[in-house]
């Protein structure tokens, strides 16, 4: 086991409940947005959709930061194996990253037909939340 495993494991614990906060928020102002835009004329379907390609685009964005963490472990572990390998699990980690989420989204917007935008917003939103909640753990 890696010196500050553990701790790591927390944190990156800490970033997913903030991320799923932040999702499920964001999912909450879409149904007030709908709701007050389009009063007595709400269409359900529109609205099920909008919150499905949110959460969809949410659920990418928190699978980005669990490969992440995954690439950050495989990387702490090669250093201590072989420090001339080290990034080699990083560089892999983006490469599975890039593959993973950006297929995620394609499939998600051509394949499941989920609406571009919240698809689009949903991955945006959980990624700031990342920053923020990666922000407040340094401290």
């Amino acid at each position: 086991m890696v010196p500050g495993e553990a701790r790591f494991g927390q944190q990156v614990r800490r970033v997913l409940r903030w991320q799923l906060l932040f999702m499920i928020a964001t999912q909450g102002l879409i149904v007030a947005g709908y709701s007050v835009a389009f009063a007595n004329a709400v269409d359900a379907d529109t609205l099920w959709s909008a919150l499905k390609a949110t959460g969809y685009g949410g659920l990418l964005g928190m699978l980005n930061t669990v490969l992440s963490a995954r690439s950050v472990r495989k990387s702490s572990r090669a250093v201590i194996e072989s420090p001339n390998r080290a990034l080699l699990p990083v560089f892999a980690g983006l490469v599975n990253k890039l593959v993973i989420v950006g297929g995620g989204m394609a499939v998600g917007m051509i394949v499941a037909a989920l609406m571009p935008l919240f698809v689009v917003i949903g991955y945006v939103v959980v990624q700031i939340a990342f920053v923020w909640a990666s922000a407040r753990s340094s401290d």
